[in-house]
């Protein structure tokens, strides 16, 4: 781990022989502690393609457990809440700036995943084959929003990404752009 304390963000470096070089940045305030808190290590979960950072620890009974460096942070700070996530609002996972750390329950959390496109390249819209039409829907609390069929696949683009603004507040836009939608 290699280290440079900057104006702002304060960034440091992780090798992994199995994950590369990732630079990871914090705030200034945070760097210190961080550092003396280490060392640190870079992870990645089965099927997700973010890396976080990670330090492991040894509880007081001597078994081992990881800290993620975002719960970190927000912990020495006193704004971490029993039962929440805390969630990368650019999804980013090396940035741990509290700017881009949140609170989130586990369902916003989900929202500002970056997802897998249906068939027609934008979140929420897909050809049903029965129609001919370009169907969009979504599933804001564990139901189908049927938003309706359509002819014009940027049409239907644009009424699903209507809908998600409402319905999934925690969705950042940018991870998940729809090339068909009207701006």
């Amino acid at each position: 781990m290699t280290s440079g304390l900057g104006s702002s963000p304060a960034t440091f470096t992780i090798e992994s022989r199995k994950h590369g070089i990732h630079a990871v940045f914090v705030d200034p305030e945070d760097f210190e502690a961080v550092q003396a808190a280490g060392p640190w290590h870079i992870s990645r979960k089965k099927l997700e393609s973010i890396y976080y950072v990670r330090r492991q620890l040894r509880k007081p009974d001597g078994k081992r457990t990881t800290e993620a460096l975002h719960r970190f942070i927000l912990a020495r700070h006193g704004l971490l809440e029993p039962g929440k996530e805390v969630d990368h609002a650019n999804g980013i996972g090396t940035d741990n700036r509290k700017v881009n750390l949140r609170l989130a329950s586990t369902r916003e959390n989900q929202q500002n995943q970056k997802t897998r496109r249906d068939s027609s390249g934008c979140r929420g819209v897909g050809w049903h084959p029965a129609a001919k039409k370009w169907q969009a829907r979504i599933v804001p609390f564990g139901r189908w929003i049927h938003l309706g069929l359509f002819d014009d696949k940027a049409k239907a683009c644009h009424v699903a990404r209507i809908a998600r603004s409402v319905y999934y507040p925690f969705e950042n836009p940018e991870r998940n752009p729809c090339e068909h939608a009207a701006a």
